[in-house]
């Protein structure tokens, strides 16, 4: 996918959360809303930021007080949930780096998301960008986990 293409797509992808969930007053910059603050720190206005703080409703296949899962509105796979912590983390570096007993709490809500979205144990994939270079667009750390 080039450039234009994933601009679009993330256009897309907030135009159907306003369509769909009547969000459109939260959609003032879409570009803000998909990228990091001007001095490279955690933006609080973030995608993943405001659907944890349930300003944009999500379809949630796993949470508990570290880690939110839910189903993404443009699956890539047959089942395609994106699992994220509730701290604040702009990538896995940055989670990597950050509190270790929030990272192995972490972790284990991710090994439930793929126990709940997984039951019959099918091969998978686990995935997360790191930074812009690698394709990172959102920026608050997320997995993606794809089945299918």
């Amino acid at each position: 996918m080039n450039e234009k293409d994933k601009i679009n797509s993330i256009s897309y992808d907030a135009h159907d959360i306003r369509n769909k969930h009547n969000t459109s007053n939260i959609y003032s910059n879409t570009n803000n809303v998909h990228s990091k603050s001007i001095d490279n720190t955690y933006n609080t206005n973030n995608l993943f930021a405001k659907i944890i703080r349930k300003e944009i409703p999500s379809e949630v296949v796993y949470e508990d007080e570290h880690t939110l899962s839910f189903k993404d509105i443009n699956p890539q796979a047959k089942i395609h949930i994106l699992i994220i912590p509730k701290q604040r983390y702009c990538n896995v570096s940055d989670l990597l780096n950050g509190n270790k007993e929030f990272l192995g709490n972490f972790m284990l809500g991710v090994s439930k998301t793929i126990q709940k979205a997984n039951p019959e144990n099918k091969d998978f994939k686990l995935l997360t960008n790191n930074g812009t270079n690698a394709g990172q667009e959102i920026f608050h750390m997320h997995f993606h986990l794809l089945i299918n």
